[in-house]
């Protein structure tokens, strides 16, 4: 598994995330104030300093609600890298162009729409240059509430006819997941301005993993566009969690790829993700066991 090249295609899919901790929350705070138009942050190590400033945009669209045909002002419209805006009071964005893509990226980009009430919608924009217009259905009932793990309680997972449960072993930053009795001990990977662990699952005679990643070069809030032009199909749904009157959001989004194999994609818009890739019918079900059991645990 090349996490390294993987982290490279990355930078055609991070966030404002900037280490240490507060500078990171603090630049999310900034780019919320900005309206996530003109976000910009200098990436230093060890220092991070966020600026709003101001590019030519290229993929332009308008924002409606699916039910009334009526424009949806105030909706996070989230495209690759640092290229982050929200519709006008007429439905209308202009997406900024991409920063850090790679040399080798995909000319297709991901375009991901975002507003409280509604189901998230990604489509693919082709170029970085085209009109991408779309329609927003109402997403209370696809909503998934994910408690503090504060809140959460401590459940005690069976490990088998008189055994005493364990201490339950957990990975994950902020998003935190409960591994079950079984799993294998995780590894970790990273460097100085990112880190993630890898759980390993065996089925049919092969492994699969369940990845997490959290840092300064990680994430754009949504997967990357050839993991959604892979797929058959695939689904998603908001997530959110509250604390002290304020929302998280994040997104849910899976899939089955061309070959029949699942995965899933699990992350806030900024700061970390868990995904599995390429995995079996048995894999997928173990991954997702883990991943619906997620609670939250904010570092402020």
């Amino acid at each position: 598994m090349q996490f390294g090249e993987n982290r490279m295609q990355s930078l055609g899919d991070v966030g404002p995330i900037l280490t240490p901790l507060r500078i990171r929350r603090e630049g999310y705070n900034l780019a919320m104030r900005c309206g996530l138009r003109d976000f910009a942050p200098l990436l230093i190590v060890g220092i991070g300093v966020a600026l709003c400033g101001r590019s030519s945009a290229q993929i332009t669209g308008t924002v409606r609600s699916s039910a009334t045909g009526k424009p949806l002002s105030g909706v996070l419209v989230m495209g690759e890298s640092l290229n982050w805006t929200k519709s006008n009071s007429d439905g209308r964005y202009s997406l900024p162009p991409a920063k850090f893509r790679g040399p080798n990226a995909s000319p297709q980009v991901p375009v991901s729409f975002r507003a409280e009430g509604y189901r998230p919608v990604t489509r693919i924009a082709e170029t970085e240059n085209q009109a991408l217009d779309v329609s927003l259905e109402d997403g209370a009932a696809s909503k998934w509430a994910v408690p503090l793990c504060k809140d959460a309680g401590r459940v005690k997972p069976p490990c088998g006819p008189g055994s005493r449960p364990p201490i339950r072993r957990a990975i994950g930053y902020e998003m935190l997941l409960n591994l079950p009795c079984n799993s294998k001990n995780p590894q970790t990977y990273g460097d100085v301005d990112y880190s993630g662990y890898v759980l390993s699952y065996k089925s049919g005679g092969a492994t699969y993993s369940l990845r997490t990643m959290s840092g300064a070069l990680c994430c754009a809030g949504h997967p990357l566009a050839t993991q959604y032009l892979n797929s058959r199909s695939f689904t998603e749904r908001g997530w959110s969690t509250e604390l002290k009157g304020q929302r998280i959001d994040g997104l849910d989004a899976r899939g089955v790829s061309q070959d029949g194999t699942y995965w899933r994609w699990v992350g806030p818009p900024v700061g970390e993700f868990a995904e599995y890739k390429i995995a079996d019918s048995e894999a997928a079900r173990y991954f997702d066991a883990i991943l619906d059991g997620m609670c939250y645990q904010p570092k402020f």
